[in-house]
């Protein structure tokens, strides 16, 4: 784990410059099935405890829906979690925050973002998760947690996991505690 401290504003308020906040924590995982991308997710869910983003980064079936459908449950949202692939951004409620999800697979650029109100949804009160987050880079909030997923075939998936800013403060302990238990 490497820690790196400073002071930094509150989340929801969108900040759009990375050079403003540094990497508080990160972590390289190997989740070698899908229960593990499932139980980290869970973990994560545990440590949420205001709004805020998740970026998702990965290829197609690297695992992005399948960590958010946990994260949702973890949350409590109410209803099955499905990839809103072209409706764009789908909303859950009911749990101890409401779930944004957004995905930007078939959207064509930033302008295609503004257009659907992505500035607006990122400062709901809100857990925001936008899936192929590199089309909305721009707009997204600095502070921030980020999960890069890989498949790594018969191995599992490669997770690494970056958190940027004040945002979460327990989400150290909780990952922290989900390694011992599963690494």
């Amino acid at each position: 784990m490497n820690e790196l401290s400073g002071n930094f504003s509150a989340h929801p308020e969108p900040l759009l410059r990375m050079d403003k906040v540094t990497v508080r924590a990160e972590w390289d995982l190997l989740l070698v099935a899908v229960e593990n991308t499932a139980s980290f997710a869970a973990a994560v869910a545990c440590s949420i405890s205001t709004a805020g983003t998740i970026a998702f980064y990965g290829g197609l079936g690297s695992g992005k829906t399948t960590f958010i459908q946990a994260l949702g449950a973890g949350l409590g949202c109410r209803g099955l979690v499905t990839s809103p692939t072209y409706s764009i951004i789908n909303r859950y409620e009911g749990g101890r925050l409401p779930l944004v999800h957004v995905d930007c697979y078939r959207v064509k650029g930033e302008e295609e973002l503004y257009g659907i109100g992505l500035e607006e949804v990122l400062a709901e009160p809100a857990v925001v998760c936008v899936e192929w987050s590199e089309k909305a880079e721009n707009l997204l909030p600095v502070e921030r947690l980020e999960v890069r997923l890989a498949s790594r075939g018969r191995q599992g998936r490669q997770a690494q996991v970056r958190i940027y800013g004040a945002l979460w403060p327990q989400l150290e302990s909780e990952v922290n505690l989900w390694r011992e238990r599963n690494v």
